[in-house]
């Protein structure tokens, strides 16, 4: 629907409008984002080897099209078991870093410690691509992925 002036006069300084037909066109559905693939879950998982970066089971896999910007969106909860405990989050693009996003120390021994970001990547080449969270154990102990809470990763392209 649109708005159509009745009248070209403006009397008293208003104007009266009627609703006529819209000829513009709609958006279709997925043209403007569309969500290439995601990942929700509760995996037991956990690592004790220190000052490195291990995959986690929390990844997408999905085929690009190649458009200018991706969106990724992820949220985790990690537990550490010993108190200030540290761990550090990356997020990983076919197997190589391309962000290490926070740097956390655990409150107590297993206390939860939700994390979660938005990055956007622009020209993410076409083909099958694989987004996943990487993490760090800084400290001796036992870093996992809280069962307490869902894991999660979602991959969107972004088309205009």
């Amino acid at each position: 629907m649109a708005l159509a002036p009745v009248s070209s006069s403006l009397i008293g300084r208003r104007r009266l409008w009627r609703i006529t037909s819209d000829t513009t066109t709609m958006i279709a559905a997925n043209q403007v984002q569309q969500l290439m693939g995601q990942y929700v879950a509760i995996p037991t998982w956990s690592i004790t080897t220190t000052a490195v970066y291990t995959a986690t089971p929390v990844l997408v896999s999905y085929t690009a099209t190649g458009v200018t910007v991706t969106r990724i969106d992820w949220g985790i909860t990690i537990t550490h078991s010993a108190a200030g405990g540290g761990a550090l989050v990356a997020l990983y693009r076919d197997g190589a870093a391309i962000l290490t996003a926070h740097y956390v120390l655990s409150g107590g021994a297993n206390y939860p410690m939700p994390l979660s970001g938005t990055f956007y990547e622009s020209s993410v080449p076409a083909g099958t691509r694989q987004y996943q969270i990487y993490l760090y154990n800084a400290a001796a102990g036992t870093l996992s992925l809280s069962t307490s809470a869902n894991q999660w990763l979602a991959v969107t392209e972004q088309r205009r």
